[in-house]
């Protein structure tokens, strides 16, 4: 999290997080209470400051999970390797082998192939980018996300206790950062003028690439119909709460 005094930043994990919180950095006003990435906030006084965060399109971050695993990078792949898992072979660069290991991220049986620094946090309820968010915009998360009975206790926890007021989206990072800039986060910056001007030379320039994205192209249009149909059912948050559309 990136935490001021008016404001605090919830920086999921891939979802343009650096671009946003390099930005805050530079045109915010004093230094930040904490500066440590992906840290999930011990206290939290949602009444008394501005809480956002920022979120990704679910099959654009599976095919960017995927290709960083292709490339022998992440946590993730990682754990595969040193388990010796079967599903360690889809990792080929090709349609059909992200097709093959995405069934197996959304299948029930997923918590097998997981590295068990995330098992404290996994529900069969919901998916890996759900839980990813949710991990770092609910506080206690810990505890509500792996006892939750249902979507739907997840859902209602959700809305009762989750920190974000605003919800940054990876596909159009610089038109809502702007958003946030000419409004709530406006006080909060030396200068509201030179903020905006700097998101627009950023947009002028074109998305920024994070290292891990991408070296290989995956059309979500591509899917088998089943296996999309899957990812809607898993990763719901992402499309009932955060309003994602839903592959088609």
């Amino acid at each position: 999290m990136l935490d001021y005094r008016g404001f605090c930043y919830l920086d999921v994990e891939k979802t343009g997080s650096t671009f946003v919180r390099g930005f805050l950095t530079a045109h915010a006003h004093g230094e930040p209470l904490d500066d440590t990435k992906h840290r999930v906030p011990r206290w939290a006084f949602r009444r008394r400051k501005f809480y956002f965060a920022s979120a990704r399109d679910p099959f654009d971050a599976y095919a960017s999970l995927y290709s960083f695993g292709c490339d022998g990078k992440g946590a993730l792949r990682s754990h595969l390797w040193r388990s010796e898992a079967e599903i360690l072979a889809a990792y080929d660069y090709t349609e059909a082998g992200f097709h093959h290991w995405l069934e197996a991220m959304l299948s029930p049986e997923r918590r097998a192939l997981l590295p068990p620094s995330t098992l404290p946090f996994q529900n069969p309820h919901i998916g890996l980018m759900g839980t990813r968010f949710l991990r770092q915009t609910l506080p206690l998360a810990r505890w509500i996300i792996p006892r939750a009975k249902s979507a739907e206790e997840l859902r209602r926890a959700y809305a009762r206790l989750g920190l974000p007021r605003a919800v940054l989206r990876q596909e159009q990072l610089n038109a809502d950062l702007a958003a946030l800039v000419s409004g709530p986060l406006a006080r909060f910056m030396r200068d509201p003028h030179a903020a905006a001007e700097a998101l627009r030379t950023a947009a002028d320039a074109g998305p920024a690439v994070n290292a891990s994205d991408r070296s290989l192209v995956l059309d979500p249009g591509r899917m088998p119909s089943g296996l999309a149909q899957r990812l809607r059912d898993v990763e719901w948050f992402h499309y009932d709460v955060l309003g994602y559309p839903p592959v088609a």
